[in-house]
């Protein structure tokens, strides 16, 4: 964590004022607060600790001109003080612009003190050191994930071409998805040792529906593919019910001229699986491949129809960090 220099300042009735921070490289958060009381008609308490608040602040921070996060909850009756907060998530190291906005709701018109803190927490690229020779976007999420102990990377390593494993994908679906853990009296899987993380994962995304629902072995060491991945992160939305719903269905996605075109391979995928296909495109956790031209020799291309899913087709670790961000971001607005 480090922590900058509090700014502070004074702002007028109805004003408005700016200041510059920095943000550093390799930031996990920033966290942007702003603190302010002790004015005149101010720290009134009326009832209950709760203190009467003359003097409402609201905080906006920009980069390059755009606003990035905003805070201005009404503040006139509030229980400990008057604060205002953002969070930013792997923000861009460089200037940003913090701007004061004040409203004077109760009390007479006055100068208002207030107090900027800044906190930053940052990341070491070299804990996934091969990530950075990938899109920019895709290296962020990867950061993120090993950062929040989600994914692992081992020696300084990601390895974003390695196929998933089962153990993997449990591991970042119990600790991503906040499943509860669990333990039974007797163990369910034959194949993993009592006692160890691996047991945990497997024990606790059983109890909760997600995966190793069925059988007495877990497969851990086992490649995960495009199917498994949609029914196992469908499962982690609590949507195992409306996937049910949908079993027997013909599978659709935007095609690329913008309307719902069926899967070509729509046949391939299970009946009963549909519905977690259907719902993982939906909501942007598995992406359909629309109908591409593809080298298959040196000046030979062939055309490959679309929209399809590849169901059989295993995940690459690189191509799971997407999905396991926008989960976090369905289930959590992170």
């Amino acid at each position: 964590r480090q922590d900058a220099t509090p700014v502070k300042g004074t702002i007028s009735s109805d004003g408005s004022r700016t200041h510059e921070i920095n943000v550093p490289s390799n930031a996990r958060f920033a966290f942007v607060q702003l603190d302010w009381g002790g004015s005149a008609g101010e720290e009134e308490v009326v009832i209950d600790n709760t203190n009467t608040v003359a003097n409402d602040l609201g905080m906006s921070v920009q980069r390059n001109g755009q606003t990035v996060a905003s805070s201005d909850d009404i503040n006139l009756a509030g229980l400990f003080g008057t604060r205002e907060g953002v969070k930013l998530e792997l923000p861009e190291a460089g200037q940003y612009t913090v701007q004061i906005d004040a409203t004077f709701g109760l009390g007479s018109p006055t100068e208002q003190p207030y107090t900027i803190s800044v906190h930053y927490y940052t990341y070491n690229p070299a804990e996934a050191g091969d990530a950075s020779a990938l899109e920019p976007t895709l290296a962020k999420n990867i950061y993120r994930l090993v950062y929040d102990r989600i994914m692992s990377a081992d020696g300084g390593l990601f390895r974003p071409d390695v196929v998933m494993t089962r153990g993997e994908l449990a591991r970042a679906l119990m600790l991503g998805a906040r499943v509860p853990q669990y333990i039974p009296n007797r163990a369910s899987f034959t194949d993993l040792a009592a006692g160890t993380p691996e047991a945990l994962f497997a024990e606790s995304l059983r109890k909760e529906g997600v995966m190793g629902t069925s059988g007495t072995t877990f497969d851990g060491a086992a490649q995960v593919n495009r199917l498994e991945q949609a029914v196992a992160m469908v499962r982690a939305l609590r949507l195992d019910k409306e996937a049910k719903q949908l079993a027997g269905t013909t599978v659709t996605a935007i095609g690329k001229t913008g309307a719902r075109e069926a899967l070509i391979d729509n046949g391939d995928i299970p009946s009963a699986s549909r519905g977690y296909v259907q719902i993982a495109i939906d909501k942007g956790l598995i992406p359909a491949f629309q109908a591409e031209f593809r080298q298959v020799a040196p000046g030979q291309f062939v055309i490959v129809p679309g929209p399809r899913f590849e169901p059989t087709r295993m995940v690459k670790r690189a191509e799971f960090a997407p999905a396991m961000v926008k989960l976090l971001g369905l289930m959590f607005g992170e």
